[in-house]
């Protein structure tokens, strides 16, 4: 449809525009352009539009929001909501699990994952994994019970419903940035003429983008 097209262009224009290789950005292009069905000129149309929206709204005084900031909000959201509404095992899940990069959230989870395993039959507590925590997670953890979800907290309906919307934005930032950390490495082995090399990170790169398009369907 007109507004899937639209969705998925919006998702991987942004990342494809910041390849700095031309001949890599043109082939991406074209890619997407082809996927999409529309004519080469209207991609680049719109990518110029989108570089020329961006340098007006973004003020050099103005700090820009870091790719790691949006996933640390996400990741922290995920945690309260995991806790607070006594589900910690999501966070225990394999797709889960490798979604989370704060070194703090990394050690909680192995802590949580050591007192679920030593307590099978019984059910979560949350003051036997703060006396199990060391005080530099103590305060963060307790931090994950000051976000106030009001009484939604109990609304098992809600509850899931927030959880899968926050996998979900979690899981495009990851994507995010997968696709640019490729853009990088592209870019460094076409500097070395390694050909082989690029070609692999090129399908890679393909793939990922692919995974972000579907989703952009999904939303």
């Amino acid at each position: 449809t007109a507004l899937g097209k639209k969705k998925i262009s919006e998702e991987l224009l942004p990342i494809l525009g910041r390849i700095p290789n031309e001949i890599v950005k043109a082939h991406y292009l074209r890619q997407l352009a082809t996927k999409l069905n529309v004519p080469e000129e209207s991609i680049i149309s719109q990518l110029k539009k989108l570089t020329f929206s961006l340098s007006l709204s973004v003020a050099p005084s103005v700090p820009v929001e870091t790719r790691s900031s949006r996933r640390d909000v996400l990741e922290e959201y995920l945690f309260a909501l995991a806790l607070q509404g006594e589900e910690p095992e999501i966070l225990l899940q394999r797709n889960v699990k490798t979604m989370i990069r704060l070194p703090a959230l990394v050690r909680i989870i192995a802590l949580l994952d050591q007192l679920l395993t030593a307590n099978k039959a019984k059910k979560f507590n949350s003051q036997k994994l703060t006396k199990i925590l060391p005080p530099e997670l103590s305060e963060i953890f307790n931090n994950f019970y000051l976000i106030d979800f009001g009484e939604k907290i109990f609304d098992k309906k809600w509850l899931q419903q927030e959880k899968e919307k926050t996998l979900r934005e979690l899981k495009k930032v990851d994507l995010q940035e997968k696709l640019k950390d490729l853009s990088l490495q592209i870019a460094h082995f076409e500097e070395q003429g390694k050909e082989q090399e690029v070609e692999e990170l090129k399908a890679k790169f393909l793939n990922v983008s692919q995974q972000l398009g579907s989703m952009a369907k999904l939303l």
